[in-house]
C-alpha cells in the first residue's frame, strides 16, 4: 500500500513535466519554422527567378544522386523521389512565371499600384521555390549527421512539392487566360463554354495542400 501511495505523487509530478517538455519542443519548433521562413524571405529578395531556379535544380540533383546512393531503403528512395520531383516542377514552372511576368503590368490598377492576382500567383511560387531552396540546402549540409531526421525533412519536403505542383497548374491555367482573352481584359467574353470548361478544369485542382494545421 505503501509503495502504491508513493508512486502517485511521482506519476503526477511527471505530468506536468512531460508537458513543459512537449511546450518546449513545439517552441523550438516554431522557432524553427520562424527562422527557415525569414532566410527563404532573404532569397527573394536577393536572387531574381533564373538564378534560384537553377541554385535549387543544381541542389536537387545533388541531393537527389545522394540519396539514390544509399541503398534500397524506403525513405532514401523518396527523398531521392522527391528530389526529381522538385527539379521537375521547378524547371517548367520557370519559364511559366517569366511569362507571366512579362505581362503583369497590363493588369495593375494604374502605374502606382503594381498589383494583380498574376503578381500575386508569381509571387507565391517563388515563396514556394525560395523555402524549397532552403531546405535543399539544408539537406545537403546535414544528410550525413546522425542528427538528421530523414523522415520529418521528406514529409516538409513532399508537402512543399505537392504545392508546387499545383503552383505550376495553376501558372498553366493563367496562362491559358491570357491566351484566350482580349489583351488586356481580365475574364472570359462571349463564349460560355471556354467559361465552362476552363472552371471545369479548375475544380479538378487539389488545393489541400495549400493548408497548413496548428501541429
Amino acid at each position: 500500500m505503501e509503495s502504491a501511495r508513493e508512486t502517485r505523487p511521482a506519476e503526477a509530478a511527471g505530468a506536468p513535466a512531460s508537458k513543459r517538455v512537449q511546450e518546449r519542443s513545439k517552441s523550438h519548433r516554431h522557432r524553427r519554422w520562424r527562422k527557415g521562413k525569414a532566410k527563404a524571405s532573404r532569397l527573394i529578395h536577393s536572387m531574381d527567378l533564373h538564378t534560384m531556379t537553377q541554385s535549387l535544380v543544381t541542389l536537387a540533383e545533388d541531393n537527389m544522386a545522394f540519396f539514390s546512393s544509399q541503398g534500397p531503403g524506403e525513405t532514401a528512395r523518396r527523398l531521392s523521389g522527391v528530389f526529381a520531383g522538385v527539379r521537375e516542377q521547378a524547371l517548367g514552372l520557370e519559364p511559366a512565371l517569366g511569362r507571366l511576368l512579362s505581362v503583369a503590368h497590363l493588369f495593375d490598377l494604374d502605374t502606382e499600384t503594381p498589383a494583380n492576382g498574376y503578381r500575386s500567383l508569381v509571387h507565391t511560387a517563388r515563396c514556394c521555390l525560395a523555402h524549397l531552396l532552403h531546405k535543399s540546402r539544408y539537406v545537403a549540409s546535414n544528410r550525413r549527421s546522425i542528427f538528421f531526421r530523414a523522415s520529418h525533412n521528406l514529409a516538409e519536403l513532399e508537402a512543399y512539392l505537392a504545392a508546387l505542383t499545383q503552383l505550376r497548374a495553376l501558372a498553366y491555367y493563367a496562362q491559358h487566360l491570357l491566351a484566350t482573352n482580349r489583351p488586356g481584359r481580365l475574364f472570359f467574353e462571349g463564349d460560355e463554354g471556354v467559361t465552362a470548361d476552363f472552371l471545369r478544369e479548375y475544380v479538378t485542382l487539389h488545393k489541400g495542400c495549400f493548408y497548413v494545421t496548428s501541429n
